[in-house]
């Protein structure tokens, strides 16, 4: 650890993005915040140099952070501001680094503990860095701060048109979308779907809508609502009740 550490940490263009390979690879057990704070600064070197032709050490660094989050001690602060740093590579719109950061997205996201609702339990973790955060939020036209829900579809959805990513932006998606669900205030008496997932929903429903009716009763699964007949029967708006 202490040798790949080392080479990790000094700037060599030929073996960074291999030595960040490795180190995701041997830091899986009781993963102290130390390591993850030097990781993160040569994340920020890295960004401060970023273009999109050359974004070997970028991905390099989000598969090697995606590998270390599941050996993070219980009580790190880490798990919530690597799913922000995730959201952050997303806005920058870029094809290359996307699944890596989609990765870090759903990876950090199982690795969260939520003592309340989803979206607050997020939000808080993004005070750290809120004006950056609320930056990058005009760049990419969309607003955490007054509509969640619908922004994490703005920045996840892209995905979605890259047949390289579109898989792993639906899981995305779901695992964000049951969340929402399980941690959810219960709502007015009929409504099935959490107000905050209420966008989510709306997304995955067409392209889940797509592929087949499995997919779709998985779907309605997560709401807690058992689909009755085909998909030509759905009847969406009573999930959907708003107060």
């Amino acid at each position: 650890m202490g040798l790949v550490a080392a080479t990790c940490f000094q700037h060599n263009p030929a073996t960074q993005p291999q030595a960040f390979t490795v180190l995701g690879h041997l830091a899986q057990d009781e993963v102290d915040d130390d390591i993850v704070y030097q990781i993160l600064v040569a994340m920020s070197t890295t960004l401060v140099h970023y273009s999109e032709t050359d974004n070997v050490l970028l991905v390099s660094l989000l598969r090697c952070l995606c590998r270390i989050i599941p050996g993070l001690t219980p009580d790190s602060r880490y798990a919530g501001s690597l799913f922000w740093l995730a959201i952050a590579i997303l806005q920058l719109g870029h094809i290359p680094p996307f699944a890596a950061a989609l990765k870090l997205l759903l990876v950090s996201l199982r690795h969260m503990t939520f003592k309340g609702p989803m979206v607050d339990t997020l939000l808080e973790a993004r005070t750290v860095a809120i004006e950056p955060a609320r930056r990058l939020d005009s760049i990419a036209g969309v607003a955490f701060d007054s509509d969640p829900g619908f922004s994490f579809v703005g920045v996840v959805y892209k995905g979605v048109r890259h047949p390289g990513t579109r898989r792993l932006a639906v899981e995305v998606m779901v695992e964000l979308l049951k969340v929402c669900q399980k941690t959810r205030v219960l709502g007015p008496k009929g409504r099935k779907v959490a107000e905050d997932g209420v966008g989510l929903f709306m997304a995955l429903l067409p392209l889940l809508a797509g592929t087949g009716e499995e997919e779709v009763k998985g779907l309605f699964s997560v709401v807690g609502e058992e689909l009755q007949g085909g998909v030509a029967d759905l009847k969406v708006l009573d999930l959907l009740t708003l107060p």
